[in-house]
């Protein structure tokens, strides 16, 4: 029952780290589970739930992460296999090693953060873009965008992507989003065209793309982006969608206004 939580006992935890070779996903992360709860905790088993963060599967990682960051003093040594991994091939192991550097207070490179713009992680692509906003206090720049607006995850791109291309405000943020009203993810589409509508002072829709198009390819020659930030406010009919959005996402993915 993984609602009662992992169970207490010095033989099933023994027994957990051999799991964490199973073929089968759902009983690696269940041993990570086990291994990671507070009462069942023994230094020892940082080193075998390190090499989960590279598990292929996203719930084993994703659990060990959780796991290791509940133990943050215990882990403090392993610091260069974390940074091992911001090199690995895959954003998603990335992400991993990254969001326990963060939460170390370890500082990455630039080229680094931006990597983690790829990663399928709202939380990890958010630590990433405030720790060079904040941090740094690097700006992001349209080009740096182009993994935020690429994202597999459509709250990173309707979310921090869009907010990106308002707060530069710039001719190539009204190029770069208008791709976006074509987005799979209805959402997307909708926050696009409202960040088109706050940067031209123009009054399409999501559904109005070849319209979009056609007004770009007719002024662009000779536009400069004029904010309209009223232009934020969803319309009346896409009221409730935008009501349930804000309700189920972290308020980073959401603001796009300064």
């Amino acid at each position: 029952d993984p609602m009662s939580g992992p169970i207490r006992d010095p033989r099933l935890t023994a027994a957990s780290v051999a799991w964490l070779k199973d073929s089968e996903p759902e009983v690696r992360a269940a041993a990570v589970e086990v291994l990671a709860d507070y009462s069942n905790w023994n230094p020892k088993f940082v080193a075998p739930l390190v090499e989960t963060l590279s598990d292929k599967d996203v719930k084993v990682r994703w659990a060990a992460e959780n796991g290791l960051e509940h133990h943050l003093s215990d882990i403090v040594n392993f610091v260069p296999q974390f940074q091992a991994l911001l090199k690995d091939k895959n954003p998603g192991i990335q992400a991993c090693g990254f969001e326990i550097l963060h939460r170390l207070r370890v500082s990455v490179t630039r080229d680094d953060l931006l990597a983690i713009f790829k990663a399928p992680s709202l939380r990890a692509v958010w630590d990433a873009y405030t720790e060079l906003k904040e941090v740094t206090g690097e700006d992001i720049s349209d080009a740096d965008a182009v993994s935020l607006l690429q994202n597999p995850d459509p709250d990173v791109r309707g979310g921090i992507g869009l907010r990106t291309l308002y707060q530069n405000a710039d001719k190539r943020a009204v190029e770069m989003a208008l791709p976006l009203l074509k987005d799979p993810e209805p959402l997307v589409r909708m926050r696009a065209a409202q960040t088109l509508r706050a940067l031209t002072g123009q009054h399409f829709t999501d559904e109005h793309a070849g319209e979009w198009e056609k007004w770009w390819n007719e002024n662009k020659t000779h536009f400069a982006v004029q904010l309209h930030p009223e232009e934020l406010r969803p319309q009346r009919r896409r009221t409730n969608d935008f009501r349930w959005y804000s309700t189920n996402h972290p308020p980073a993915a959401l603001p796009l206004a300064k």
